[in-house]
């Protein structure tokens, strides 16, 4: 008789092994990060460059209706994550209706072969042998089975008015999304063309501000007029331009943030 024995060999994971699994590992995660960065590039490649803009390009600055720009916060991440919870609830609503069909079981079988008997015959001088009779046959059945649990009964209105309050919340949820998008949109839409008609009157004023300026400077070249009156002439041209600027700056932040909040660009 020969003795056999089963001897089951453990591999650890050796070195190579770990280092090839933490290549994976970070492979991927750098993969997702790419995809990312690309598509956070993709969808802030189109803003203004706002250091491209002439002063000329200021003059002729004209924002979009205000309706464009609202009908664009109907797309914005918030608002379809506030729309996909919603039809989330509404499916799980579906679900909810159709619990019952759970109760309820359909079930069938097909069987087919030969049925028969088979029978010992022994004769005097014969040796014994055996008989067969059957025949061959197909059998099948189709049943069903319903079970009614109480507790459906006594529960179904609650859960489906359960529901029903979870849709409404977050209806209510995806609405709140879509106002605060247009409250945002209104008041920075709001902001941008007080700062164009601010920056129109500067213009207007810096214009006369430097004519002054080169006014009084050459005056006081020729001596017809004394120092303080060309420091007062110069610190109201600085002070024109300092707020020139600063209005500038605060234009450019709200084209830029309406560009980001509506994915539509302000300056052509």
């Amino acid at each position: 008789m020969c003795n056999r024995k089963n001897k089951t060999i453990h591999h650890k994971p050796g070195l190579l092994t770990v280092l090839a699994l933490l290549f994976c590992f970070h492979s991927l995660v750098g993969y997702a990060q790419t995809e990312s960065d690309i598509q956070y590039i993709e969808s802030n490649k189109d803003l203004t460059d706002i250091t491209s803009l002439s002063d000329e390009d200021y003059a002729e600055l004209m924002l979009p209706p205000l309706s464009v720009l609202l009908d664009a916060a109907l797309t914005s991440p918030n608002v379809q994550t506030a729309r996909a919870k919603k039809l989330e609830e509404e499916g799980r609503m579906n679900l909810v209706k159709k619990e019952w069909l759970n109760n309820i079981r359909i079930n069938g079988n097909y069987s087919y072969g030969s049925m028969g008997t088979m029978v010992e015959q022994s004769a005097t001088g014969i040796s014994s042998y055996y008989q067969f009779t059957g025949q061959i046959q197909s059998l099948f059945n189709v049943g069903a089975s319903v079970s009614i649990p109480v507790d459906l009964f006594l529960t179904r209105k609650t859960k489906i008015r359960n529901q029903e309050a979870i849709i409404d919340q977050a209806n209510g949820d995806l609405l709140l999304s879509i106002e605060e998008r247009k409250l945002v949109i209104s008041e920075t839409y709001a902001a941008a063309l007080q700062n164009i008609r601010a920056l129109k009157i500067l213009t207007e004023a810096m214009m006369i501000a430097n004519a002054d300026a080169h006014y009084r400077e050459t005056n006081f070249l020729n001596g017809t007029i004394d120092i303080s009156a060309l420091y007062d002439s110069r610190r109201y041209q600085s002070e024109i331009v300092t707020r020139y600027e600063t209005t500038k700056g605060d234009l450019n932040r709200s084209i830029l943030r309406l560009e980001i909040l509506t994915n539509i660009k302000i300056s052509k």
